[in-house]
Order: C-alpha cells, then structure tokens, then sequence
C-alpha cells in the first residue's frame, strides 16, 4: 500500500469516525430536547389545571359569600318586620312576616346549594372555615326563630332586650366570619 491508499483509509475512518461522533450528539441533543418538550407539556398541563381549579373555587366562593350577604340580609329585612310588629301588629304586618320568612328560607336553601358547590371545589382540611360560617348562620337563625316566638307570644320586654343583644352579636358573630372565609380564600386561592 502507498501512502496515498494509507492516507485515503485513513481520512475515510477519521470521517467515519466523525459522522459517528456527530450522529452521537446528534441523537443525544434530540433527546434532551425531547425530554424538555415533554417536561414543558407536562408543565404547561399542570399550570392550565391549577388555573381552571383556581377559577372554579374563586366563583364557587364569590357565590357562597354572596349566599351568606344574602341571608344576612334578609335576617336584617326580617328584623325590621319586628320591630315594627313589637310596636303593632296587623293583618298586613303577619303576611309580610310570613313572606320575609319564605324569602328567608329560600335564601337559605341557596346558601346551602352554593356551600356543597364549594365543599367540592376544597379539600378536606380547607373545609374547616366553610363549617364555621355555616355554624354561625344556623346559630342565629335558631337564635332569630327563639325570638320571634317571644315577640309574638308577648314576651317581657326586658327579655327581649336581651335576647335582641344575643341576636346581634351572632350577627356579628357572622360577619366576621365571613370576613375570616374571604380572607382565608384569598390566601389560599393566591398560594
């Protein structure tokens, strides 16, 4: 063999070995960037789920806090009916109770719809706040229905000084838990 052959056999291994080489990286890069497309899909994936899980325990919460606003307010509506009953009682005063009552129980029923809408948006350990709010509405609700019976069967009017303080601090009882699950939402939704 000349050296021209040597040098022949030579540069084609050396080409060889070059296209090899680079076919080696080739493959290794294609690899790591399809090992970081999958990790971006899987990334992005994740970050649409927490946004839609976000989305849906923000509007479930704005509704449950609205339901609670709502019968909040129809206990004060249902307060001035007592008011002026305490005062008077007629005819049309009895069926304007009797409607504040059905408007009442309605906007109950609603509250608890939107409480299950946003036990299932929380978890287990989220639901703590959401009990206590709803303990508070049933505590004065059962606090208002003990009164009016007093209202309307004549109770002393001391007593029902007294029972009208308690049904105000529940009130506020209420509000502020309220204000502890909105600002225990926001926490949680912004984490």
């Amino acid at each position: 063999m000349d050296s021209a052959n040597t040098a022949a056999i030579i540069g084609a291994t050396l080409g060889a070995g070059g296209a090899t080489l680079g076919a080696w990286i080739g493959m290794l890069g294609a690899r790591a960037q399809a090992r970081a497309q999958v990790e971006v899909a899987r990334i992005q994936a994740e970050t649409t789920n927490r946004a839609e899980v976000v989305s849906k325990r923000r509007t479930a919460s704005a509704e449950f806090g609205t339901a609670v606003e709502d019968v909040r307010m129809q206990f004060t509506f249902l307060e001035e009916v007592w008011v002026r009953h305490e005062s008077s009682s007629d005819e049309a005063l009895e069926r304007e109770h009797d409607t504040r009552v059905e408007i009442l129980n309605r906007a109950v029923r609603d509250l608890q719809a939107k409480e299950w809408a946003l036990r299932f948006t929380l978890s287990a350990a989220e639901q703590a706040m959401v009990t206590e709010v709803m303990q508070a509405v049933f505590t004065l609700h059962t606090q208002l229905d003990r009164r009016w019976v007093m209202i309307y069967t004549g109770e002393d009017a001391q007593y029902l000084e007294e029972e009208k303080a308690t049904s105000q601090q529940l009130f506020d009882q209420l509000h502020a838990k309220l204000y502890d699950f909105a600002a225990s939402a926001h926490t949680e939704l912004f984490l």
